[in-house]
């Protein structure tokens, strides 16, 4: 089976001179849920952005090595674009329309739909995964809890009809319980809908309970990979690859 996604041997360089990511391989499997993983610098998000075509905004290009989405190379291909084949990146912050309503922000992410002969009638699947949302539709996306607008930015992805997700730090600023459910929704999202995600995380343990398979990122190269078992059994990860300080262990049960 074609993999969603194949990086190999990938080099990113920002400014012509500072390397942001070096070698790096992985693979996303069709329908699989895929978690990377390092402390902060790692090179974690420049992965999703060259993934995703966003890094000639910052001034970021790929110097080496190749990305394949679904079979076809996508090394180069601007950001609409991919959006308009499937790829879609729920980035860091959110980046809802403050000043549109929820429904509004969700009518507004069709564009990805273009070219693709099809128009969305409603958003009633949308607001099934997210029933808060649908509670909330009229009100201006600026007012909403952070975890409503992290709702918010996966639904406006979804609205694309994505083939594969790339979703980053989806916990961050939110209380443990939202951020529990956020992935609980993801991973409901994964099962029925067997589509592919990609998830760069910082709370490992809440990563490695939905994700099947990691990859943990070390000065922007794969430090350690393997299946969210493995990764929970290999000592000193969390306090060597994942943030340093004293040691605080992934262990089996924090995966139940």
């Amino acid at each position: 089976m074609i993999p969603a996604l194949q990086i190999t041997n990938l080099d990113v360089v920002y400014g012509g001179a500072i390397l942001g990511v070096r070698h790096l391989t992985l693979t996303v499997p069709d329908g699989g849920f895929v978690a990377l993983l390092g402390a902060n610098g790692a090179g974690k998000t420049t992965t999703l952005k060259a993934i995703s075509g966003l890094l000639p905004f910052e001034n970021g290009r790929i110097a080496a090595g190749s990305i394949s989405f679904f079979g076809e190379d996508i090394a180069g291909v601007r950001s609409h674009r991919l959006a308009r084949r499937g790829l879609l990146h729920v980035r860091e912050g959110r980046h809802v329309f403050a000043n549109m309503t929820l429904e509004e922000n969700l009518a507004a992410a069709t564009f990805a739909l273009t070219g693709r002969g099809r128009r969305r009638a409603g958003f009633d699947d949308i607001y099934g995964y997210f029933p808060q949302l649908a509670e909330r539709r009229k009100s201006y996306a600026g007012l909403l809890s952070g975890g409503e607008q992290q709702m918010l930015a996966i639904a406006r992805a979804l609205i694309g009809e994505p083939r594969l997700l790339l979703v980053d730090e989806a916990s961050l600023g939110l209380a443990p319980l939202i951020a529990r459910e956020i992935f609980d929704i993801l991973a409901r999202i994964n099962a029925e809908k067997k589509l592919a995600i990609l998830v760069v995380e910082q709370n490992v343990s809440l990563a490695l309970k939905h994700a099947s398979y990691g990859y943990i990122l070390e000065n922007g190269t794969v430090a350690l990979e393997g299946s969210a078992a493995e990764l929970a059994d290999r000592e000193l990860v969390s306090s060597r690859y994942l943030g340093g300080g004293a040691p605080r262990l992934v262990t089996p049960s924090m995966l139940n």
